[in-house]
């Protein structure tokens, strides 16, 4: 009997989502997605990338940095066991 239950309130919610995507649908579609989330309002060329700039940089002197290291144990390494 309790899997019943489960199974019918289960349902309803279901019923209860379609109802609310059918209702989001129905906004304008340029401010929407095709699954029918909210799209956020943006216009190409006025973000401020600075600091994706900045982190891009930073990631590439950090991989720098261990790519040298790296290369500098395995030749150390080399000379050891040599």
């Amino acid at each position: 009997m309790l899997i019943t239950e489960e199974f019918v309130q289960l349902s309803r919610n279901a019923a209860d989502w379609r109802g609310d995507r059918e209702r989001i649908m129905q906004y304008p579609a340029n401010k929407r997605d095709e699954k029918g989330h909210q799209m956020a309002e943006h216009e190409h060329g006025t973000m401020d990338s600075k600091v994706q700039e900045q982190t891009f940089v930073g990631f590439i002197k950090v991989s720098s940095y261990v790519a040298t290291v790296s290369v500098v144990l395995l030749i150390f390494i080399g000379l050891v066991n040599g």
